[in-house]
């Protein structure tokens, strides 16, 4: 009865309210019960962005002074992948800064877990992907509760594009307690991928940054993007090591280089483009025989299709012998000390870490073209050619394979530029923004107007809208009519296992995970199409999309069935 009345009282609120109508509603009820039916009653990005005004304006959700002393930072899980790699590096900055630490994650302590100094607590939240609101509000509840027993004096967080964004930015506020959001990507990273609810994302995050009270990019590019929303937007750069665990080993690596051996560093996903680098040794192997690729770095844990298509490319191009799978490893010196060249074939980066890493080792790179990338634009021994240009790359590396001379140069280049990236600099840097961050907020600056972003962006969310409403349109299950020629929630959940441990049947998190993922991973999810025998059985389509998998599904959307192609 009393969520009821608060809810209907927000919701007037949310049409004509003031912010001394909120403060009245806050002080009637509780804040937690106020804010956290706010946040309820904002389904969508779309809607959290048009709360995020009102909430400045209301000012119930301004930073205290405060010296800052401990340090909370979060992100889902602290293995396997790169930032959780920089985050780890960052918490021992932090420490040897003087700062204490406290580590929030969604998820459980895992074997895979980068080493934590002596004496950092570590807090488990719950799933942030799970819709539920009442799941929601524990999390929400926890988050308060981990902040006040610790004595949190400021939140850093490091999922830039979590779904729970602006949840854990209130919840941090709302105790008086500065919110930074550190960035790993480029901003325009959304846009790359081709999903229109994914693309729409980059509309409406300004609004939530707005709220934070600093943003931490890696690339000039970002900062002049996030700097139209954000006043404190401080370029910082990724730590790059070396990690505890290499430490242990700095005096026993001494491994002879050599030229022609390939090195790939990256998690095993789409965006990297794994495969692209087996087709590249494939090339290059035909000038130089002997060169070799190693390949370090694990599948996303709940996506291993991509492996196994990576697998299935080195047999099927009989490089077994060639291409090594080196999987997760913690310790990456050994594979630096080794490499003669770094393959980076990813279709975007936040800073390049292992771009960074190589240097530090005098490794130079070649690299799918990344403008926008501060390795790539002030650094020397990085060479970059067009994205998925796999010729141009294999040349670039047989050109420094072939000319010793050419490689030492390059090497020597990046020799250099590592002793240019200097971890002391960046802890000041840290400890600057950190105390940027210790006087009360005072009235909040008027946002930066950008005519022509704010032009292009008010339009890319309009067409965006248009191409939404053309695929939209739902039966009872909430699938598009438009994908059910190739998509059945029911068949997909019953026939991936995975799937159904850890999603359930959920209809929108499936519908979810089949664009953003099952696509590209070649999943069966209806009785009508199999992508594999619709690609097998028509030679046309196959010359036309090669291994891009989605190609398919959208070519039997919108030509084949209409064609009467036959989808299995």
């Amino acid at each position: 009865m009393v969520k009821a009345e608060i809810t209907e009282k927000l919701n007037r609120w949310m049409k004509k309210g003031t912010p001394e109508d909120l403060d009245q509603l806050i002080a009637e009820y509780s804040q937690p019960e106020v804010l956290t039916g706010l946040l309820e009653s904002c389904i969508t990005l779309a809607d959290q962005a048009a709360l995020a005004p009102r909430l400045e304006e209301a000012g119930c959700i301004s930073r205290k002074a405060g010296k800052i002393r401990t340090v909370a930072v979060f992100y889902y899980r602290a293995a396997w992948g790169g930032i959780e790699r920089a985050m780890n590096r960052l918490i021992h900055l932090w420490i040897d800064a003087g700062y204490r630490v406290v580590l929030l994650t969604d998820l459980p302590a895992d074997e895979g877990d980068y080493l934590l100094p002596e004496g950092v607590k570590r807090y488990e939240l719950t799933n942030t992907f799970d819709p539920d609101e009442k799941k929601r509000r524990i999390r929400y509840a926890l988050l308060r509760d981990v902040l006040i027993r610790e004595e949190a004096d400021v939140l850093v967080t490091h999922a830039w594009l979590s779904p729970n964004l602006m949840w854990d930015l209130v919840a941090a506020k709302s105790l008086g307690i500065p919110f930074v959001i550190h960035t790993h990507g480029v901003f325009s990273c959304l846009l790359s991928e081709g999903e229109p609810a994914q693309m729409d994302e980059i509309v409406h995050l300004p609004a939530i940054y707005r709220l934070a009270d600093a943003a931490v990019v890696q690339s000039d590019v970002c900062q002049q993007f996030w700097s139209r929303y954000q006043p404190n937007v401080r370029f910082l750069p990724d730590p790059c090591g070396p990690d505890r665990e290499e430490e242990q080993e700095e005096e026993t690596v001494k491994v002879k280089r050599d030229a022609t051996h390939l090195l790939w560093v990256g998690r095993i996903t789409g965006s990297k483009r794994p495969m692209d680098a087996v087709r590249i040794l494939k090339e290059v192997r035909r000038s130089v025989p002997k060169a070799t690729l190693c390949m370090v770095g694990a599948p996303d844990p709940y996506n291993l299709k991509p492996m196994e298509e990576l697998k299935k490319l080195i047999a099927d191009e009989g490089l077994e012998k060639a291409v090594t799978l080196e999987g997760f490893r913690k310790n990456l010196m050994p594979y630096y000390a080794s490499a003669g060249i770094l393959l980076n074939t990813s279709l975007y980066e936040g800073y390049g870490i292992a771009i960074a890493e190589a240097m530090k080792f005098g490794v130079p790179c070649v690299m799918y073209d990344l403008p926008y990338l501060a390795l790539r634009k002030e650094e020397k021994g990085v060479f970059a050619v067009p994205q998925k240009d796999v010729s141009a790359a294999a040349a670039e590396i047989v050109r420094l394979m072939k000319d010793k001379k050419a490689w030492e140069s390059a090497a020597k280049a990046a020799e250099d530029s590592g002793r240019r990236l200097d971890d002391e600099r960046l802890k000041e840097q840290w400890k600057e923004l950190f105390s940027s961050l210790e006087q009360a907020a005072g009235k909040a600056s008027p946002a930066r107007k950008d005519e022509v972003l704010d032009t292009v962006m008010g339009h890319l969310h309009s067409g965006l809208q248009v191409l939404n409403s053309e695929v939209s349109e739902y039966r009872d299950t909430g699938t598009p009519r438009l994908l059910e020629a190739v998509y059945d929630d029911r068949y997909y959940v019953e026939h991936h296992q995975a799937l159904n441990e850890i999603y359930g049947y959920n209809p929108s998190l499936l519908l979810k995970h089949f664009l953003e993922h099952g696509m590209e991973d070649g999943l069966q999810a209806s009785e009508e199409f199999n992508v594999q025998i619709y690609r097998d059985r028509y030679p046309d389509l196959a010359q036309a999309y090669g291994d891009d998998l989605k190609m398919y599904y959208i070519h039997y959307m919108l030509y084949g069935k209409k064609e009467k192609r036959i989808g299995n």
